[in-house]
């Protein structure tokens, strides 16, 4: 049956939807990881991550954790691969750093300055996590051009 409607009748109207790319990447180097607990295999969480993406392009669905293996580099620094993840929207990120037996070295949600770990859209950061002989752990956030990523090729 045809429609009776005006072409300018709201109901009729097409409607243009933008697209953007918000995927964000996420990379953890830890600095002084092997001098201060040794060789052996280590894991990163990164918890509080969001799963879903709402039409506004912010991050959205239920909040999940990323688990992201690495290795050692020629530094004794543990890389970790980047992880494509969604912006957080005001959610605090938690990062855990575990050695291989199970037992948590390092947790934090908030970086040395005492800001919120986030993650913006369309970003490429790292999670620099510095560990010092002297228990005294920071960790900052840095774009992926300024972070010492010497020998990691994406």
């Amino acid at each position: 049956m045809p429609s009776t409607k005006a072409a300018d009748d709201p109901e009729e109207s097409e409607t243009l939807i933008t697209l953007s790319d918000v995927r964000a990447h996420v990379h953890v180097h830890v600095k002084g990881l092997k001098s201060r607990y040794g060789e052996g295999n280590y894991r990163v969480v990164i918890e509080g991550m969001n799963s879903g993406i709402c039409y506004d392009g912010s991050g959205g669905g239920r909040l999940i954790n990323y688990e992201m293996g690495g290795s050692f580099n020629s530094q004794g620094d543990w890389i970790t691969p980047a992880a494509t993840v969604l912006p957080t929207n005001g959610e605090q990120v938690r990062l855990k750093i575990y050695k291989e037996d199970g037992a948590l070295l390092f947790e934090s949600d908030h970086d040395e300055e005492g800001n919120p770990l986030a993650v913006a859209r369309g970003s490429d950061v790292v999670f620099q996590v510095s560990i010092l002989q002297e228990a005294n752990i920071s960790i900052k956030i840095l774009p992926f051009e300024d972070a010492d990523n010497s020998g990691f090729f994406q």
